[in-house]
This record gives C-alpha cells, structure tokens and sequence, in this order.
C-alpha cells in the first residue's frame, strides 16, 4: 500500500509542477526536541531543538529567542511552542506543571518581578539565590514556625595581589599601523640566535604598578643570571640575590612550570621574534608590596616617551616579558613557591594576549577582542593550581575568601563594595572555571604525567576564541552565564549530600593538590612557613528584609527547617532579570 501511495503522491508533484512551473513549495520546520504534550515543572530548563534556525515563540511568554537550539524557562501553564523561519511553521503542545517536592531532589524557583508564593511541605531546605543580568532587590518572608539554622563563621587574612591588571597603551590605532609596518612576530619556537650569556647586562623599562603603564614606571639595569632556549633570567643589579636560590629558582622553571603550562594552554605569539622571552626580577616590587608580579601589553608595542605623540608608550621594552619581585623566604609572598605561582600565573595572560589580542591587531583587525579582566584573572589563578601551587603560591586564600563572602562577590561585574576586582573575586572565578573544567572532562595523573580529559582543550581553546572568556562559555556550555553559575550553585550546595568522597588529584612535583573543591577542609602545605587554608563550603547568609543580589553572584542561604506545611513569599524588583532560587529538600 505505501509504495503506491508514494507513486500517486509523486505523479500529483509532477502534475502541479508541469502546470505552475514558478510555484515555490513551502519549507517544512520540524521540531526535533521536545516531543509534544512533554511536561516540566515550573523553573526546570527546557531544551528547543529544531532542525534548522529558527526564530521560537510561546503562546504564554511570547517571544523566546533565535537558534536552532535554544533552552528557556517557561511561565506555568499549557504553552504552544512555536518554530517559525519565514512562512514555515512548526508547533508541539507542552505544559509547565506547579512545583512538587520530593526528598534528596532539587527545585527551581524563577524570581521573576513582583510577589510569587510557594507552598513548602514539612522538611528541611537547602536554598541559594543565583543572580543574573542586573542586580535585583529580594525578599523571601518564610512563616514563623521556620526556623534558620547551622551559623557560619568567617576568617580573614591579608596578603598582597598576585599582580595588578596592566592596560593596553592608549593610542593603540596608531600603534598599529606601525605595528603593521615592523612586525616580525611568530610563534614561540626554539630560539635560533646565539642565547643571551650571563653576567650580560641591559636597561628595563618597569611599570611602576601604583602608576600604571601611562606613565613612566622604574629604570633599572638588569643582569642575565641564567638562559636557556626559552626564556632568559634578569635580575635587578641593585638586588643581592643567592646564586643557588636563583637556580632553584630557574630550575624549576624550565622543568616543570612551563612544561605544565604551555601541554596546558600551548605557547604565546613571540613578539621579536627570538625565540626567547624574558623574567625580570626587581626588589622594587617586593619594597612596594602592591604586586607580586605582572605582565605588561605594552611590551609587544614600540616604546615611545614623547607625551605629545597619540603612540605615547613609555614603559615598553618591545619584548615578551614578565616582571616579578626577588626571593626573599622571610616573607610568604616572595617565597620561591609563590614566586613560581606567578610566573605560571602571567604566563597565562601572556599567552591570551599575544593570540587572542596581538595576533588578531597584527592581521589588522580594528576592533581585537580583548579578554576580560574578571575571566583572565580567574584563568591565571587556576592556572596556579594547575602547576600544583595553589597552597604554597596562595591560590587558596583566594578562594577561601570567596567561600568566606560568598554574597559579596560578582563573577563579572562590581563587587558589594564597588570594586571590579578583588581577592574574592578571583578566587570565585578560579573555582567556577575548574568547575568547567571538570564538566568539559577534567584530566588525570598517572605516575609522574598530567593528561588531558577534555579539560586542557576546553581551556586552551577560551584563549584563541574571537570573544571574551565569558561568551565562549556560553557557547561551550549552549547555555546562558546565570544558568552555568546556577549548575555550579547546585554542585556546592549537593556536594555534603552526594555520598561522594573528595578526590583530591596531587602534583607529582610538588605533592600539592591541582584540585580545587569548596569542601577540601584544612589544608597546609609540606614546607615551613606556608600559611594553612580552610575550605569548608561557603558562608551562609540569614535574609532579614530586602536583599540585593549582585549581577552574576551565587548567595548561600542559611537552611530551612519547617516543621509542618508552610508558605513562603517571594518578591524581587528588577524589571529586566529572572533571578533564581534553588532549593535542595534533605531527606529528613
């Protein structure tokens, strides 16, 4: 029967088309995922898939958004969703059920504008608040048989920032054009000219990091205290420094934290082109304690002291560098550990400026992306755990501040106090990267090796991505920041409750951990003199009255206890955001 259908159906084509030979069919949008009279509860995330780009609607919330994919939270209700390219349209029948609460499972409350109320059976609550796009005023009012409990206590400590962010020189247009005149830049590759022998001496250009790099910074003169085909060792001829410390020093360099970095992320874009770069080592930082270290961009442009030319560009030495203080083991900061942290540390911005931004100036775009400094900042500081000094180079201070306020600090935007950048800042974004890190596959140790999982490609490839970190995310993940911010929420939140035993993955060079999780306890270091670290998960907040909720910040709530049936009230006052609630149900 079906084989004659066909024929007939086809004969039928044929017939219409010989008759109206400038007829156009209609092209058919099919909707791939979800299937029809599908149901979610309110607050869960609904995937769309069509099978070509579409533009989707709802009957109840109207226009969702553009894509061949697509994933939205949806208003209560029976919805038609609608997929519609042109003249074509596809629909499917869905329906957003009322919540229902089940132990050891998680909830989703949309926080849209206004007053919501919700119906919490007996039990206790696990609730944290995830911020979006705009920062938004919440209030949560539970009846008065709730009862908060399990009081966090904070700790805090004081040391100086790991670096300070360097910006790019001011006339940048016209220092591309003559860039695009000069330019011999390559990938770093074996230095093919004859290596820099010690003892040589030369003048540096330092940017002073209370002053920036418009303006002039610190001269000094340097000599090379070691070499190799890869990077070259200056140290500031005012600083006495132990010849055997600065081998250690070198040593340990050229053996394991580049070799970990570059199998991590790969190798920079090379300025001039030979074959080397450059670690300038200056007591000036370690007298000013602002800055551990940093890296400049203005290196990879022309130096120009003339204040009155728009290439004015005066702390630029025209080569791939990185600047850090000398070793001092009296003081924690400038101990060779946390000196090795840092280099691994800049090298990372080294590496995603060079490709993401200088490359993209060289083949003369007029608008190079340029990373943004939350996400770069997060990437360095992983990356210190990465090389296994984490503890040692005081990456986990970092994170344990974040842990200690966690409703005091943004992702991306400003913190509480209005800084753009801050130690809890940075320890949030190095938590929440190797979280997607770990998503993307994470990596494994075997005897004295570190391989990739899917984790080193997923990073790596955040630095040659034509955007900023936090888009490239977005596009990994197919989803937006809140609702990635939300997943690693959940993960914290769930993790006491998981029955899963921390597995913590040590350097085999360092015996340090690479992993970093919220609930990793009390942690020291092997050697002396290294601060100890706590990481019991985050501190949790009581909402007395109206709250604000950052942009893009995850709020740990202290836990709720009802005794019997209760309704609590929801209200937030942003007009253009959907916050959201999470609530994991114990199992009592």
């Amino acid at each position: 029967m079906y084989p004659r259908i066909s024929i007939i159906i086809g004969s039928l084509f044929l017939i219409v088309s010989c008759s109206h030979p400038v007829m156009e069919l209609t092209e058919t949008v099919h909707i791939l995922f979800p299937s029809a009279q599908a149901s979610y509860e309110e607050g869960s995330p609904v995937s769309l898939v069509a099978d070509t780009n579409v533009q989707w609607y709802s009957t109840i919330d109207g226009y969702l958004g553009e894509g061949k994919t697509l994933l939205v939270y949806l208003t209560r209700g029976y919805h038609t969703i609608r997929a519609q390219k042109g003249a074509a349209i596809g629909e499917i029948p869905l329906t957003i059920t009322p919540i229902r609460f089940i132990p050891n499972s998680w909830r989703t409350v949309l926080l849209r504008q206004g007053q919501q109320n919700l119906a919490l059976p007996l039990g206790t609550y696990i609730p944290f608040l995830c911020g979006n796009t705009a920062e938004m005023a919440v209030t949560i009012t539970l009846a008065p048989n709730a009862k908060m409990i399990r009081v966090d206590t904070n700790r805090d400590s004081s040391e100086p920032f790991r670096d300070i962010a360097m910006a790019l020189p001011p006339g940048i247009t016209a220092i591309q054009k003559r860039l695009l005149s000069r330019s011999n830049s390559s990938v770093l590759s074996k230095n093919t000219i004859s290596p820099i022998e010690p003892g040589t001496i030369r003048a540096f250009h330092v940017a002073d990091p209370s002053k920036g790099t418009n303006a002039p910074g610190w001269e000094i003169t340097a000599r090379c205290a070691f070499s190799s085909d890869q990077f070259v060792l200056w140290v500031d001829t005012s600083d006495a420094l132990s010849d055997e410390d600065l081998h250690t020093f070198f040593t340990k360099i050229t053996t394991h934290v580049l070799p970990r970095v570059q199998k991590i992320i790969g190798v920079h874009l090379d300025p001039d082109g030979d074959g080397v770069f450059n670690i300038v080592m200056t007591g000036k930082l370690n007298q000013q304690r602002l800055a551990i270290g940093f890296f400049n961009p203005c290196d990879f442009f022309p130096y120009n002291n003339n204040e009155q030319d728009v290439a004015y560009n005066p702390t630029s030495n025209e080569l791939d560098s990185i600047y850090c203080g000398i070793i001092d083991e009296q003081d924690s900061a400038f101990r060779i550990p946390s000196l090795l942290a840092t280099i691994a540390h800049e090298y990372q911005h080294l590496c995603r400026f060079s490709r993401k931004t200088y490359s993209r100036l060289l083949q003369g775009w007029d608008n190079p992306p340029i990373e943004d400094t939350s996400f770069d900042e997060a990437a360095s500081h992983l990356m210190e755990n990465l090389v296994g000094y984490g503890i040692s180079g005081g990456n986990i201070l970092f994170v344990q501040k974040y842990l200690q306020n966690p409703d005091r600090i943004s992702l991306t935007a400003r913190d509480r106090d209005g800084s753009t950048d801050s130690a809890g800042k940075r320890g949030m974004g190095a938590l929440f990267l190797f979280y997607c890190l770990e998503q993307q596959g994470g990596f494994h140790i075997s005897g004295d090796e570190i391989y990739d999982d899917g984790g080193f490609v997923f990073f790596k490839n955040s630095i040659d991505y034509a955007g900023t970190g936090w888009n490239y995310i977005q596009q990994r993940f197919n989803m937006d920041l809140a609702s990635i911010l939300f997943m690693f929420g959940k993960s914290i939140v769930s993790y006491p409750f998981s029955n899963k035993s921390i597995s913590i993955v040590l350097d085999p060079e360092t015996g340090e951990p690479i992993t970093l999780n919220p609930y990793l306890g009390t942690i020291a270091a092997s050697e002396p003199n290294i601060p100890t670290y706590t990481l019991n998960g985050p501190a949790k907040i009581e909402l007395s009255g109206p709250f604000t909720v950052l942009v893009n910040s995850v709020v740990f709530l202290k836990d709720w206890q009802l005794t019997t049936q209760n309704h609590i009230t929801l209200s937030q006052n942003s007009k253009n955001c959907t916050g959201i609630l999470g609530l994991f149900m114990v199992n009592n």
